[in-house]
């Protein structure tokens, strides 16, 4: 059960920082937005190489939500999506 407790406490620790609880505090588009939005949009993740590994946790969850989202329904959409990842843990 400690197990469990501190890897949770691990993963939310991260949203202590006030930055990172700023910039995710809110969102104002849809991973579907990608595929499916009113025009096609370009999505940029820029960390600075000094964040990387405090940040780690965030970009994971990000990246696995857009392709679990991009994953689950495989009809022909209005745009395509090509995601490149260059150096992410």
């Amino acid at each position: 059960r400690s197990g469990v407790v501190s890897t949770t406490i691990s993963y939310l620790t991260l949203y202590r920082d006030p930055i990172i609880a700023r910039v995710t505090g809110a969102c104002d588009w849809r991973v579907a937005d990608l595929v499916d939005g009113a025009h096609p949009s370009s999505l940029y993740l820029v960390v600075p190489p000094s964040d990387i590994s405090r940040t780690k946790p965030l970009i994971r969850l990000i990246l696995n939500q857009i392709g679990r989202r991009l994953t689950e329904d495989l009809e022909e959409k209005r745009h395509k999506v090509l995601m490149m990842l260059d150096e992410f843990p």
